[in-house]
């Protein structure tokens, strides 16, 4: 129920519905593609395995590279503008690959170089948006406007791959990849219909004064010298670590070890994939009520259940463990990205924020490849369960980072700011019901 005088929309008449729109738009589109690419990749240019892994290790390789950079970048400028120009080059990118495929042009390095310039649009669209939220809500709105994303990245996580492949089965994979691109122009003129209440470009000065490499460095130390930060930072490292080597090996292992069919995973995956909607449903509300710091060790130990949960899939009951260890996974991802961003939002100057999201993302993507090296590695020595065991180890232990931090005790957005907002004590916020 909607209180008296609070818009259903945060954030209406500043424009946040059009930013939401626009990224709904564009996550609904980036989940066709991620089926329409490797199908045209496998269909047309008969790709190997080792191509197809190349492929995606060259789109992932920006956030390694230009994560940094890109904070510094993002502070420099406006982030309305940024957000709006990485979608026209996302759609320009896109829209090569048919028109590559219509002359009779498409290579594997056409694909390879459509990959790395959205691979890297991507990293700079991703920091910006994250840090003009605060630009567009207030502070108490700041959850509800994260949420509201989650939910519309959740859902298309569930329904864009199905809808990709009605697509590519319809259009065909060029046609499905000619409408991804269309989303991101159509999420671009929706995003330049924003007007931000609060910009940052001002407080941006003393990025664009000093070097790029003393900016990226006031951003690391910003985070590392917070201890909140610093924890955050470290236990979503080692929980990404911990689910990257899942990854590596989740899908051999529900097939090999278990006997799963194709048909039969990919119904598992599907099914298991609503708890992302139902986790971004609920987490906004979890943050208010609870407090950012519960919310997010809520998650954390739920998170780490699910890791616990995967190596324990043994006997008549293992598709059920399994199940039940991939979903509790999917719900506790979204409630802990959602008070994670709004606590970043809510205590970062914000001149700094794009500094401080490009440094958390470095952190987060940095471990993902490590983590899937080092799964693949394990699984081929000590075998598949083992390698869950040793994630799941890995998945509780990030717990370690929160026990004894302040994290815990961080409580809501404070209330009717924006830009540098704060948070309010543990303390203040009333307990669930």
């Amino acid at each position: 129920m909607i209180r008296p005088g609070v818009s259903a929309v945060p954030g209406r008449g500043r424009g946040f519905g059009h930013l939401w729109f626009g990224q709904t738009v564009a996550e609904l589109g980036s989940q066709v593609g991620i089926v329409a690419i490797p199908l045209l990749a496998a269909a047309t240019l008969h790709v190997s395995a080792w191509e197809m892994g190349l492929l995606v290790a060259v789109e992932t390789l920006p956030a390694l590279l230009i994560s940094l950079p890109a904070g510094v970048f993002v502070d420099r400028h406006s982030r309305r503008r940024i957000l709006i120009a990485a979608n026209v080059g996302r759609a320009a990118a896109l829209l090569c690959i048919p028109a590559a495929w219509l002359v009779g042009a498409l290579s594997l390095p056409v694909l390879f170089a459509v990959a790395l310039v959205i691979g890297g649009l991507t990293i700079v669209f991703d920091v910006a948006y994250q840090s003009y939220v605060p630009e567009l809500l207030a502070g108490d709105e700041l959850a509800s406007g994260n949420q509201r994303l989650e939910v519309s990245a959740s859902g298309a996580q569930v329904a864009g791959p199905g809808a990709g492949g009605v697509l590519v089965a319809t259009l065909g994979a060029a046609g499905a990849i000619f409408l991804d691109g269309v989303a991101y122009l159509v999420s671009a003129i929706s995003i330049a219909r924003t007007h931000a209440v609060h910009s940052a470009t001002a407080e941006g000065e003393g990025a664009r004064r000093s070097s790029m490499w003393a900016a990226v460095a006031e951003g690391l130390r910003l985070v590392l010298a917070d201890r909140v930060l610093r924890d955050l930072a470290a236990s979503t490292a080692t929980f990404n670590l911990a689910s990257a080597m899942i990854l590596a090996v989740f899908v051999l292992f529900a097939t090999r070890e278990l006997g799963l069919s194709a048909g039969e995973f990919g119904l598992l995956y599907g099914l298991a994939n609503v708890g992302f909607v139902l986790g971004a449903f609920v987490s906004g509300r979890l943050s208010r009520r609870l407090g950012l710091g519960p919310a997010m060790f809520l998650a954390g130990c739920l998170g780490a259940l699910a890791t616990v949960l995967l190596p324990l899939s043994i006997g008549p009951l293992a598709i059920v463990v399994l199940f039940a260890g991939r979903f509790a996974g999917a719900v506790a991802t979204p409630v802990y990205n959602v008070a994670l961003l709004t606590y970043v939002q809510s205590v970062a100057p914000a001149g700094l924020l794009g500094r401080v999201n490009a440094t958390f993302r470095f952190i987060d993507w940095g471990t993902v490849p490590l983590g899937a090296l080092l799964g693949g590695a394990l699984g081929s020595q000590f075998g598949l369960r083992a390698t869950l065991v040793i994630a799941a180890v890995l998945g509780v232990g990030r717990l370690g980072f929160l026990l004894g931090s302040p994290a815990r005790r961080v409580g809501a957005p404070a209330v009717g700011v924006t830009g540098r907002v704060g948070v309010a004590p543990a303390e203040d916020v009333a307990p669930a019901t």
